[in-house]
């Protein structure tokens, strides 16, 4: 708490006389907590609650001292109270390596520094305590890449799309105020005729910028108002801080600042185009001019190019990310997800021995197995997509330890219940599974590895009859008995290899690790629907104890999909964005144009044209702008998309079959928007055309 500086909302925060070897039972509660449970009584600090601890040996009541204020939710939200972690100095024994440490950098240090620093006292700890420190390392990083590392580069190319869209958007503004600007030359020339200086015009021009700009920067921020709301609907978790968006005076002041740039950027070149117009010679050429100076539609025309090629990288990134999204989806996560219920239990230590807690599991699943619509039941240490690191060394009989550790190899340990490997679907590839001899305490230690265990570890080898253990040591030792298929327990497309151990055995292998646990159910209908009789038989079978928490497996995959999902959707809707305003630029464009050409359209249909060729023309032109801006756009996509490639599953950033389905999608578009303008220059009339030109 001192190094975060957060100072509590009512009483105090943890302090160093707080720990030691046998830290004081104080504990500090979260804002949500002490809303929750106590209704926000300020006489909270002082009283002493009763916490199930699952690592302590002893019952533990510990005084409440401090709540901490609204938002504070380190290392996440989900933290619920703060205590005291017993760290003795004088103990000898140095297997703790999963522990996180926060520091602030002293005045005049840099992180590199920092770093070195902790690397040189790591190394030092290899050469002074080898049987534990030897292999291991510290791995740091700021609090701030920790914190929002992978939002932040998603944010950032949301951000991105964002300025693409305004840029577009703006290109169509700037393209309309010129057009406007040509339609007022005559009244621009008399202005001028009658003494207005060019200053005084184009302060006129950008006055009518500002309007438009402001006007649509209020419009945005009433549909920005809607749409965080919606964001935050489809969010899911993905945004770190996400209770903290919303429209305040720095969203205001940024919206007003955008409004600003704006109209300088775009609305600048019409109205210099206005001022420089000579009020002689606009007067001379509106009474003799019949056909449109071919200069008059080439900068709007560029406009239009650039807009395609701007929508056109945009496009090709939002197919990128559909195309990711779907192989996302359609990744084999190596189990049958359907219809599975997980509840996570954690048992306190000071009322259940190992053995203890191993029988209460036992009863527990068999008792989850008679409960209605359950067709199987069963125990495992990790589920499958949720990212809990369970990650370790282990050794194999036989092999040599590697250069930097006792131990030879790394992999994901999980304990598991019988017939988890049924409930869940996985496939046995070689040998057996787990029978109910192996699920006992005292039965020899047996092992079932996956095939990425298998092919990483034994290449061209069987694995099974050989032996390993988690110690680097004599004792224990585990058969490999079987083979079995991958399972995505880190993500989707996410293989780390992983071998499994039968629950029961770590009562006496592994003792501290039979507390904790997850329930897993096999239903026939909507999983949720087993919640209620599955609490009515904790309370049956210990009234003190609550389920951590349950979920649905199709919960969890959402979650996992959730950061993708709403990249995807976003761009999604700005690559429609900027492609229906391209779509509009192309459309403005061809219908000012056909407009100014209406002379030279009649005097062609005078002079014998068919209707088909004065289609075909203007259909020619939109398509050369189309092509244009499409070509330097894939260009562009081609060089930039790389960026996308931390996003990206399966796909190549210059996938080919999203290029060319871009390519025809901004060519039928282009059809489109050029379709109208040119069957209206098709139905011109030769005379009509000539009598108003």
């Amino acid at each position: 708490f001192r190094v975060l500086r957060t100072p509590p909302l009512l009483g105090r925060t943890l302090v160093e006389d707080d720990g030691g070897a046998r830290p004081s039972q104080v504990v500090v509660l979260s804002h949500d907590f002490w809303q929750r449970r106590f209704g926000g009584d300020s006489t909270v600090v002082g009283r002493r609650i009763a916490l199930g601890m699952e690592i302590s040996a002893e019952p533990v009541r510990a005084e409440v001292v401090g709540v901490m204020p609204p938002g504070f939710g380190y290392p996440d939200s989900g933290v619920q109270l703060w205590g005291p972690l017993p760290l003795d100095p004088a103990r000898t024994w140095r297997g703790g390596h999963w522990f996180d440490m926060l520091g602030r950098l002293g005045r005049g240090v840099t992180f590199e520094e920092a770093k070195g620093e902790m690397a040189a006292i790591m190394e030092q700890w290899a050469v002074t305590y080898p049987d534990h420190h030897v292999g291991h390392g510290l791995q740091m990083r700021p609090l701030l890449e920790e914190e929002v590392g992978e939002a932040r580069s998603a944010l950032l190319l949301l951000m991105g799309s964002v300025a693409v869209v305004l840029l577009i958007a703006c290109a169509n503004v700037a393209s309309l105020l010129l057009a406007r600007g040509e339609g007022r030359r005559r009244e621009v020339a008399v202005r001028s005729a009658l003494g207005a200086g060019r200053g005084r015009l184009i302060q006129h021009v950008m006055a009518e910028s500002l309007l438009l700009a402001v006007a649509g920067g209020v419009l945005g921020l009433v549909l920005a108002w809607l749409g965080v709301k919606g964001l935050l609907l489809m969010e899911a978790g993905t945004i770190p801080r996400v209770e903290e968006i919303g429209l305040d005076a720095r969203a205001l002041a940024f919206t007003g600042g955008v409004v600003l740039l704006t109209t300088l950027l775009f609305g600048l070149a019409p109205a210099l185009r206005e001022s420089r117009t000579v009020a002689a010679d606009t007067l001379r050429d509106a009474a003799l001019r019949s056909t449109a100076s071919p200069g008059r539609l080439r900068f709007r025309r560029g406009i239009v190019v650039f807009e395609v090629a701007l929508s056109v990288m945009l496009v090709v990134a939002g197919g990128l990310m559909v195309r990711s999204f779907r192989a996302l989806l359609q990744e084999d996560p190596g189990f049958d997800e359907r219809e599975l219920l997980f509840a996570q239990f954690t048992l306190p230590a000071a009322e259940y021995e190992p053995e203890e807690a191993a029988l209460f599991y036992d009863g527990l699943v068999a008792r989850a197995r008679a409960l209605p619509g359950v067709e199987a039941a069963t125990l495992m240490s990790r589920p499958p997509l949720l990212w809990e690191d369970q990650n370790g060394r282990f050794h194999i009989e036989g092999r040599p330890a590697a250069p930097t550790a006792p131990s030879c190899c790394m992999a994901s340990f999980l304990h598991v219940g019988e017939g988890m490997f049924e409930t869940l679907g996985v496939p046995l590839l070689s040998g057996r599974l787990f029978g109910p001899d192996d699920h006992r305490v005292e039965s020899p230690g047996v092992a079932v590895v996956d095939q990425a265990t298998a092919e990483r570890w034994w290449p061209g080898e069987d694995p099974i009859g050989q032996r390993l253990n988690i110690s680097a040591g004599d004792e224990p030792w585990y058969e490999v008995v079987g083979v079995v298929g991958n399972v995505t327990y880190d993500g989707p497309g996410v293989v780390w290899p992983t071998f499994y151990m039968p629950f029961a055995q770590t009562a006496r292998t592994a003792p501290f690790a039979t507390h904790s646990s997850y329930l897993v159910l096999r239903t026939a209908r909507d999983p949720s629907a087993a919640v209620p009789g599955l609490r009515q038989i904790v309370r049956e079978m210990d009234p003190g104890l609550a389920i951590a928490r349950t979920f649905t497996m199709e919960e969890v995959m959402g979650r996992a999909v959730a950061r993708p999902r709403f990249i995807l959707s976003l761009m999604g809707l700005f690559a429609v964005l900027a492609l229906a305003l391209a779509d509009i630029g192309i459309y403005g464009v061809m219908a000012y144009g056909v407009a100014l050409q209406r002379s030279e359209i009649g005097i062609r249909r005078a002079l014998g044209a068919e209707e088909w060729e004065v289609l075909g023309m203007v259909l020619r032109q939109g398509l050369m702008l189309a092509g244009t801006g499409m070509a330097l756009g894939l260009v562009g996509a081609f060089a930039g998309t790389r960026i996308l490639e931390r996003f990206l599953h399966e796909v190549s950033p210059t996938d080919p079959l999203t290029f060319a389905v871009v390519a025809v999608g901004v060519v039928a578009v282009a059809l489109l928007a050029s379709w109208l303008p040119a069957r209206h220059a098709g139905g011109v009339d030769p005379l009509e055309a000539l009598r108003v030109g």
